[in-house]
């Protein structure tokens, strides 16, 4: 990453700009959500069924990607990302990189802005079969003559009062893995109350998740990015986890894109 620290791309102000750009479009999707049909999504739900959100983090990446040698009309976003899979007919990604017949490059690109407890347990289970179907299609040589491709998983989440509580939970037949469980458990919720079951933040299991997920080797590389209301639309984040920080997250898929280049041009 450092060719592009001294020519001039600035990374750090390119992300600030892409979580600008995610804030912009979910308030445009919240007032217009519904102005045709006079209905609208119960709740904020108009701001996580809109889509676009994260068109500008993957624009970012495919200039990122520009600059490996990749070319524009290799590279499929919108309704051009359909892959095969194996448990099913097809999955639509978030960016496709094929070239000249080769799967390079899959990647999911997806935030949690609100109603955290269902869209969390979407997010994951949607993200672990995206994966397994993938890399089962992969093996059965579905992709012909591809080699390994590489894929990538970002997550963006919205910190609140909601998302970073820690989140009381039933365990009638076995108890949680320790790293899920909040470090108040077993502590009285209030004078005279009973000790609480609780699990992390929503945040911190989002964490865990991309964490895990990289770990285990279901995607090569995954990002972690905090934002909140009130300084996400002036281009606010954070990252909690430098290992899954955005620049380590690029540096993996630049190193795929330039690895390939490499060798075709041998």
């Amino acid at each position: 990453m450092n060719s592009i620290a001294t020519d001039g791309f600035n990374l750090d102000a390119r992300l600030k700009g892409a979580i600008q750009s995610y804030w912009a479009v979910l308030e445009s999707q919240g007032r217009k959500q519904g102005a045709g049909s006079g209905q609208k999504d119960y709740g904020d739900r108009s701001k996580v069924t809109g889509g676009k959100q994260m068109d500008a983090f993957a624009e970012l990446l495919q200039e990122l990607l520009e600059r490996c040698g990749i070319a524009r009309s290799d590279m499929y976003c919108g309704r051009s990302t359909s892959l095969p899979g194996f448990y099913r007919p097809t999955k639509d990604w978030d960016l496709v990189v094929v070239v000249e017949g080769n799967l390079l490059i899959a990647l999911e690109l997806k935030s949690l802005p609100t109603s955290f407890g269902n869209n969390s347990n979407n997010r994951v289970e949607e993200a672990l079969g995206s994966a397994t179907d993938l890399w089962k299609a992969y093996q059965k040589r579905t992709f012909g003559k591809s080699q390994r491709p590489w894929l990538g998983y970002l997550m963006l989440i919205c910190e609140e009062k909601a998302s970073c509580s820690p989140v009381t939970i039933p365990e009638k037949h076995f108890a949680i893995r320790k790293e899920f469980r909040d470090t108040t458990y077993g502590q009285v919720a209030r004078a005279g109350g009973t000790p609480r079951k609780a699990s992390v933040s929503y945040v911190r299991r989002m964490e865990l998740f991309c964490e895990k997920v990289k770990q285990e080797g279901l995607y090569d590389s995954s990002c972690f990015l905090i934002t909140d209301h009130t300084a996400g639309p002036s281009g606010h984040y954070r990252e909690p986890n430098m290992e899954l920080a955005f620049r380590q997250f690029a540096g993996s898929m630049m190193g795929k894109a330039l690895g390939y280049m490499k060798a075709r041009n041998l």
